[in-house]
């Protein structure tokens, strides 16, 4: 079986212009983020819709003029979806 993830990740233009051309999405590093180093995505809940979510945590983080957020679509086989998720 298929499952098919959407995800918003929010940044400044640079960086999004950047994963769009590599096709490769930019890894947060530091110790300010959420769980660690990354790739964050927002996504669709019943508590929210995800790409509201990474316009307002990019406007509050960046609080830059050229904010943007990349939309990214994954299939996974549901047998390997944990591994993505631990």
């Amino acid at each position: 079986m298929m499952l098919t993830y959407v995800g918003y990740h929010g940044n400044e233009l640079e960086i999004i212009n950047d994963a769009c051309e590599s096709e490769k999405h930019h890894k947060s590093t530091g110790d300010t983020h959420w769980y660690g180093d990354g790739k964050y995505f927002f996504e669709d809940s019943p508590v929210g819709n995800g790409l509201d979510h990474a316009h307002a945590w990019n406007y509050k983080e960046q609080k830059k003029d050229e904010e943007r957020v990349l939309q990214s679509t994954k299939h996974l086989l549901m047998s390997s979806s944990l591994d993505c998720l631990i």
